[in-house]
């Protein structure tokens, strides 16, 4: 159920622990974060890992399956700051997952995951971003997700909804 990183040889890498973040072949996240970047083919993705409800309650398990300390301790682009659980949101690669609720029967659930990181993720202070803005994308996340939607799948001209914080933008 995780996409595992494959050698020059061809081989598959092992050890391999899903939860790790350092040396497993991802940057920026875990295993459990990449199992849902497929944003090419959303609905195939989830027919894989069991249909709409196993798939919202994989999505669940990211948020409150607690990440231990050792396995960021290694990585200087995940500080704790930036994790729900095991959500990564302190960097990019992730930044799509709370959205994907919305091809579940659990749509709902990305109005509330969308607007919890909204509120602990991001203030006006000088610590208001949880992460790296490289190039603007966690502000860019914010900016989206304030507005009420998102693209998950970059390139296209589809967008998820979420949960605006604005009754009204020009």
């Amino acid at each position: 159920g995780f996409m595992h990183p494959r050698l020059e040889n061809g081989s598959f890498k092992y050890p391999f622990d899903p939860m790790d973040t350092h040396g497993q072949g991802f940057i920026e996240g875990n295993a459990f974060n990449y199992r849902l970047y497929v944003p090419q083919n959303i609905p195939h993705m989830i027919d894989l890992m069991g249909g709409k409800e196993s798939f919202a309650m994989k999505l669940d398990s990211i948020f409150t399956t607690e990440i231990e300390e050792k396995y960021i301790e290694k990585n200087e682009d995940i500080t704790r700051d930036g994790i729900i659980g095991n959500y990564v949101h302190g960097n990019e690669p992730g930044h799509h997952i709370p959205y994907l609720y919305n091809w579940t029967s659990a749509p709902y659930k990305t109005q509330e995951r969308v607007r919890m990181i909204l509120r602990e993720m991001y203030s006006d202070k000088e610590d208001g971003l949880c992460g790296n803005d490289d190039a603007g994308q966690m502000s860019a996340w914010y900016i989206f997700s304030a507005l009420g939607f998102y693209p998950v799948l970059p390139g296209s001209d589809e967008y998820a909804l979420g949960s605006p914080l604005v009754k009204e933008a020009t």
